[in-house]
């Protein structure tokens, strides 16, 4: 942590070994084989959580709030959201986080209500706790069958809790001269005022419709179908006969489905609070045909 010093010492901080934090987790495995007649069948199922909490900071929780006793290191905090600015009226008798605040900009509700504020301003003590970006309730889960020269392997995985904060060139049209998604055109307009994007404007003028708040914090939570792979064994009586010690074909796919409540097309692993563009790229089904042969 970095503690203030005396201006007049004319220098900055140094980084001090101070503040505490603490992660307690616990993680299971379960498994369970089985062979009847020519058939066997495995499962193993695999569940872990971590929980992190910030216990002391001297009193010096961060000004951005990504440091809070209490609470998640780099946990979400927010404003509160009530739709959009529906006209200018709308605009001059609602709280707002600058002068840019115009129709079909994001509204902000007012939540601190201090003798020291002004109820027509959002600020800083506005913002309120919105969730925790690290995954919580991590599990896979494997399947393993077999029958005669026939063989199958399918694993799931997924979380159980995370929330995504998106930010970036993977939530804003016109990000770092990028263009726009074809579902970021569902922007407001006077006709279309339950949009699912503010109104569409340069980068340079949108910056107060993408600070953090609830409106962009997503459930992360997913399941995924990470791999699935079928094969087949050829009898080792017919592999002698052609000189070879084994000989297997199989067929594999990953990522073949995603169940989750994320943003369509985007992957709910990834962070998107980047700048380049590369964390939104979309994830890939990979189909491999595969011969694995031994002499």
């Amino acid at each position: 942590m970095k503690f203030p010093v005396p201006y007049y010492a004319g220098m900055k901080p140094a980084y001090s070994n101070a503040g505490d934090m603490s992660n307690k987790g616990w993680e299971i495995s379960i498994g369970h084989r089985n062979k009847i007649n020519d058939f066997t069948y495995g499962v193993t199922f695999t569940l872990n959580d971590n929980r992190n909490k910030i216990t002391d900071l001297n009193g010096l929780n961060s000004q951005d709030k990504t440091l809070v006793e209490g609470y998640p290191n780099q946990g979400i905090w927010g404003y509160l959201t009530d739709g959009y600015y529906k006209d200018w009226d709308d605009v001059a008798n609602s709280p707002k986080l600058s002068n840019a605040a115009r129709p079909g900009f994001v509204k902000y509700k007012k939540v601190y209500k201090g003798e020291d504020t002004d109820p027509m301003l959002i600020d800083s003590r506005d913002m309120v706790y919105l969730g925790d970006p690290f995954p919580h309730f991590e599990y896979g889960l494997t399947l393993n069958a077999g029958w005669k020269n026939f063989d199958l392997t399918v694993f799931f995985q997924g979380v159980g809790q995370r929330s995504a904060y998106m930010s970036g060139i993977g939530l804003k049209p016109f990000a770092n001269g990028a263009n726009l998604f074809r579902h970021q055109l569902d922007s407001w307009t006077p006709e279309n005022q339950n949009a699912e994007y503010p109104i569409l404007v340069p980068e340079a003028n949108s910056s107060d419709n993408y600070v953090k708040s609830d409106k962009w914090v997503r459930d992360a939570s997913y399941c995924r179908l990470k791999n699935l792979v079928i094969g087949y064994t050829l009898p080792s009586a017919v592999a002698s006969k052609l000189k070879i010690a084994s000989l297997r074909l199989y067929v594999s796919g990953q990522n073949l489905f995603t169940i989750s409540d994320f943003y369509s097309g985007y992957d709910p692993e990834a962070s998107y609070s980047g700048t380049q563009g590369g964390e939104f790229y979309p994830i890939m089904q990979t189909f491999t045909f595969g011969l694995d042969l031994k002499f």
